[in-house]
C-alpha cells in the first residue's frame, strides 16, 4: 500500500455503481518524474518477488498507467478499482472540511486529494501473471466541481425530458412554416 499526498486530480469517476468503464472506477492524478521512477521500482520489485519461473514479463505494461496531458504536459498516473465490490473505495474528507458524497460525485479537474492505493501481484487464469494497482482510499482536500461539457455556444437541451412530438424548437418552427405555406396555397 502506498500514499500520494495532496495530488491534483486530472480525471475522476469514482462513485457510479457500475464504474466508469468495464465495471471499474477510474482516477487520474498529476505526478512528477520522481514518483514515476519510484513507482517503476516498486512495480518491478512486486513483480520479481512474486512471478513464477515460467513468467517472462507482466501481462500489462506499467507504462500504460501513465500518460502526458497534451495541454499542460503534466504526467498523469491512472489507477482504478473494481466497482460494486463489497469493500469498495474508502472516501474521506480532510480535517476541517465538510465535503459530502455529492462532492465526490462531482469532483473535477484541479481538486486536490490524498490517494491511497495498493500495488500487488495477481495471476489470472485468463490473462496470465501481472502486477496491478488499485484505489484503496481517497481523501478530498480541496474541491473543484467538474466543469465538463462543450465549448460550443448555444442553449443546452435536456435529453431526458420527453415531448409529445420529439420535435426540437427548430423542427417545430419548420412545421409552422409548412402549415402557413399550405394554407396560402389553399
Amino acid at each position: 500500500m502506498a500514499i500520494l499526498k495532496n495530488v491534483k486530480v486530472s480525471f475522476a469517476s469514482l462513485t457510479s455503481d457500475t464504474g466508469f468503464k468495464n465495471g471499474k472506477h477510474l482516477l487520474g492524478v498529476v505526478v512528477d518524474k520522481a514518483f514515476k521512477k519510484q513507482f517503476k521500482e516498486d512495480f518491478n520489485k512486486v513483480w520479481e518477488e512474486n512471478k513464477t519461473a515460467k513468467a517472462k514479463k507482466p501481462a500489462y505494461d506499467m507504462e500504460d498507467w501513465f500518460s502526458i496531458d497534451e495541454e499542460t504536459e503534466e504526467i498523469i498516473f491512472w489507477t482504478n478499482a473494481k466497482a460494486g465490490k463489497e469493500r469498495g473505495i474508502i472516501f474521506k474528507q480532510a480535517k476541517g472540511q465538510h465535503f459530502t458524497s455529492e462532492n465526490f460525485k462531482t469532483m473535477g479537474t484541479g481538486s486536490m486529494i490524498d490517494l491511497e492505493y495498493d500495488l500487488y501481484y495477481f495471476n489470472s487464469p485468463t490473462y496470465g501473471e501481472m502486477t496491478l494497482r488499485s484505489i484503496k482510499a481517497v481523501c478530498l482536500n480541496e474541491f473543484v466541481a467538474y466543469a465538463g461539457g462543450s465549448d460550443l455556444e448555444g442553449k443546452s437541451i435536456d435529453m431526458d425530458v420527453a415531448s409529445d412530438t420529439d420535435d426540437t424548437p427548430l423542427e417545430e418552427e419548420k412545421h409552422k412554416k409548412k402549415k402557413k405555406k399550405k394554407k396560402n396555397k389553399d
